[in-house]
């Protein structure tokens, strides 16, 4: 029996000595294969760019810019028929341009990096 718990404390110890310094460590996202993404904010204006491709997205009306290699896209401003809301038996157009609070932060998850925009 004590050869078995010898055994059993030799494993213990080789798995601390092993996987316990990894523990805590993070690694870069470059490092484990995840694409290169940096999201920077700037008078007005969120930018994430990745190796290939940045958005420009302007807080203010919504409207957004991709910049895929020599093409550019630009996308419509917000408008006053962004949305249809159906209330209390009507119908309404909103924009959302226009909600009381718009907060729009960094948003990673470790696979995917972007902002996250929440309207209310």
């Amino acid at each position: 029996m004590l050869k078995h718990q010898m055994a059993f404390v030799a494993l213990v110890a080789f798995i601390a000595c092993t996987v316990l310094p990894c523990v805590g460590q993070q690694l870069a996202p470059e490092e484990w294969g995840a694409p290169p993404v940096k999201v920077t904010h700037s008078a007005g204006f969120r930018t994430i760019a990745g190796k290939k491709n940045t958005v420009t997205l302007n807080e203010k009306d919504l409207s957004f810019t991709v910049q895929a290699g020599p093409a550019s896209w630009r996308m419509v401003p917000s408008s006053a028929k962004d949305m249809v809301v159906r209330a209390f038996d009507g119908e309404f157009n909103v924009r959302l341009a226009d909600a009381g609070s718009i907060q729009i932060i960094e948003y990673k998850t470790g696979f995917k990096t972007g902002v996250k925009m929440t309207l209310d």
